[in-house]
């Protein structure tokens, strides 16, 4: 059984061989440090045979020889027997930490020497190099939730109620009179923004249903996930008849949506009203579930589709085009974590944040009551009906559009007060950007800006926000700089099938080429858990083991060349399989294996609209995994003449990074 405890153990060997500390020799510490404690003898693992005499010589083998794993901390804390997941983690990062302050100054990769504040490791004097070691050892085991505690499910709930209950209570709490001027001009920014060239934003029935469409997730209602299902072939659920009457209404405008809901209706009948969402919590690492909010199906369509209208108008207003705004948020963190300039601010629980009276002051009294009509004013958790105070959670089709609009309106109200011209979003070198509640802003105005966030309800995430002009650390949507470079770390989420531990290696070994730094026992532990399966480098990273040709000329792998072609590369990779249903002249067939499935009502003109909107596919209806539901997977034969990198992959990520990758992929595996 992989350990991610093990895991973490076995990559602290690593970086303390790499950074050319050995922690079982006190003697190369410096004068007048402090002895680093004995943890010799105490697991960190579950699994007894992990544990056993410690062997360098053949680091990759330690899962099937029981090599032991021998730490040592300047720390007194002790370790557990048997300890769990938090007991490596505070372990490995403090001995890891231990170790490269010593080491800092040492040639290892280590460029340049800063005395820096940034994230949960404190003071560091490190380089790159060094940072991206201790990011690593962070984020190994910080979104694992193979093992979810007893007690996160009602954190969690408790979360949601006492933020719920924090909606209720908001109330305009204005000191002084900059902050009167501020709020004023946040005001008139979203007065703006919803009135383009001094008319009304277009979001009646017929412009917001032109845009719906239904999303990944479950709807109330429905008898499957995908989009022929939940419109044409289930009972239909809303808040009201007035939400139907309307789409029922838009539906007779097109001949084929006519017929589709027709069809439907006398087979299922009038939509189920109900004023009810459903909270429901998953995973999101192994003390925390989040909630997700499973919503009326005609609601969602709805609420998707006055989204797309709200991203529209981002687009034309701010020049927020939320498909690639992650990356634009993330080169100003770059630039941030170079000079200063730009901050980066997170804030916590967001989407669940944005109380109604909070929005029934800021937003034109049209905007709030449109709002209102597509929400649903109740959810049940845990079988209690709770009165919501926020106008929407996270699963509604419209949350996160609005608090982007209700941010980026923020960052310019700060601007214009503080009398500075910020450009459009999109426009080179602009300063400033939204995704969600992921928000870059010059650092000059960041306690403005967390003031006047503050004031409407939200709580800025101190361990994600980063605002010193001096400091030389930022992260946003994913990316985390450090002097510039992109130090973020890999994230395990779970190493429970063969297909998630080859993610893990992949990832891995991408990072491990990425800062010249080997990974031989954390990846030689992971390989031994596996079939060892050589995939080309542009194949999925759940389909095998990414390595380079070198590998395979040496017969590393099966691999082999084909007897008709012998220019070509034949290999066997996992494929997930994706269950679907086969539509067929006047059935749509459900394959013996799925007797689980619910069966589907063939309608002629739901059927068409799907095809057209691209929902069928070879004539099959796709049928998408639910929430935290595992795909199953099958071996497949692939063949390939060309076993190198594609060009694309060539140009995004650079010639160097592929002959480093080469080098880091053969170390680690053990060539």
């Amino acid at each position: 059984m992989v350990n991610i405890t093990a895991l973490s153990s076995y990559l602290l060997e690593d970086l303390y061989e790499h950074f050319k500390f050995d922690p079982l020799n006190p003697g190369d510490q410096s004068p007048g440090e402090q002895s680093p404690g004995d943890l010799t003898g105490q697991q960190f693992s579950r699994d007894g045979d992990v544990c056993g005499s410690r062997a360098r010589s053949a680091p990759y083998q330690g899962a099937r020889t029981g090599d032991s794993i021998l730490l040592r901390s300047s720390y007194s804390e002790e370790v557990h027997a048997g300890g769990v997941v938090e007991d490596a983690f505070l372990i490995v990062r403090r001995a890891l930490t231990s170790s490269l302050l010593r080491s800092g100054s040492a040639d290892h990769n280590v460029e340049g020497s800063y005395e820096t504040s940034w994230g949960e490791f404190g003071c560091l004097k490190a380089g790159p190099s060094v940072a991206a070691a201790q990011s690593l050892v962070r984020s190994l085991p910080k979104k694992f939730r193979d093992e979810i505690t007893a007690s996160a499910e009602e954190a969690a709930y408790q979360k949601f109620i006492r933020i719920n209950n924090g909606c209720a209570e908001w109330s305009l709490n204005l000191q002084f009179s900059w902050e009167e001027e501020l709020f004023g001009l946040l005001k008139q920014e979203l007065d703006d923004f919803f009135h383009p060239s001094g008319e009304l934003l277009d979001l009646d029935d017929l412009a917001v249903f032109n845009r719906g469409r239904c999303g990944p997730g479950a709807s109330l209602g429905a008898n499957g996930v995908d989009f022929y299902t939940k419109l044409f072939s289930s009972n239909l659920t809303a808040t009201s008849l007035d939400v139907y009457y309307s789409y029922a209404a838009w539906c007779a405008a097109d001949p084929n949506w006519r017929d589709a809901e027709f069809t439907r209706l006398t087979t299922f009948g009038l939509p189920k009203i109900t004023c009810e969402s459903s909270v429901t919590f998953v995973p999101k690492n192994r003390d925390t579930l989040r909630t997700i909010c499973t919503e009326p199906s005609l609601n969602m369509f709805a609420q998707l589709g006055l989204g797309a209208i709200l991203e529209d108008r981002l687009q034309s207003y701010f020049g927020i085009d939320l498909s690639c705004q992650p990356d634009r948020n993330a080169d100003l963190a770059r630039l941030g974590s170079i000079d200063g300039a730009i901050a980066t601010i997170d804030l916590e629980s967001a989407s669940d944040s944005m109380s109604l009276a909070m929005l029934d002051t800021v937003l034109p009294q049209w905007v709030f009551d449109t709002l209102c009509r597509f929400r649903c004013p109740i959810t049940k958790v845990r079988g209690e009906r709770v009165l919501l105070h926020m106008v929407s959670t996270m699963g509604n089709g419209f949350t996160f559009p609005l608090q982007t609009i209700v941010f980026a309106c923020a960052v310019r109200a700060v601007a214009k007060q503080s009398g500075v011209s910020l450009r459009r979003a999109d426009s080179v070198l602009p300063l400033w950007g939204v995704f969600g509640d992921d928000i870059t802003c010059p650092s000059f105005m960041a306690d403005r800006l967390c003031r006047l966030l503050n004031l409407l309800g939200f709580r800025v995430n101190s361990e994600k926000s980063y605002t010193d002009r001096y400091g030389v650390f930022r992260e946003s949507c994913g990316h985390d700089y450090f002097q510039g470079r992109d130090i973020r770390g890999v994230y395990v989420k779970t190493l429970r099938t063969p297909q998630s531990r080859y993610v893990a290696i992949n990832l891995l070994n991408d990072w491990s080429a990425r800062w010249g730094i080997p990974l031989r026992r954390t990846i030689g532990y992971l390989r031994d858990s596996v079939k060892v399966l050589a995939i080309p480098p542009w194949k999925g990273s759940d389909s095998g083991i990414r390595v380079p040709i070198e590998a395979v000329l040496s017969g590393y792998t099966s691999v082999w060349r084909g007897t008709k072609d012998r220019n070509s590369f034949l290999f066997k990779y996992y494929a997930a399989v994706v269950p679907s249903l086969r539509v067929l002249d006047d059935v749509i067939a459900i394959p013996r294996n799925m007797n689980h499935v619910p069966r589907r009502f063939y309608n002629p003109s739901g059927l068409m609209i799907a095809a057209i909107g691209g929902y069928l596919r070879g004539g099959k209806i796709p049928l998408a995994l639910k929430q935290g539901e595992e795909p199953s997977y099958r071996t497949m034969s692939g063949a390939t003449p060309c076993w190198s990198p594609t060009d694309t992959q060539t140009r995004t990520l650079g010639f160097g990074f592929w002959e480093r990758w080469k080098t880091a992929v053969l170390d680690n595996l053990g060539f």
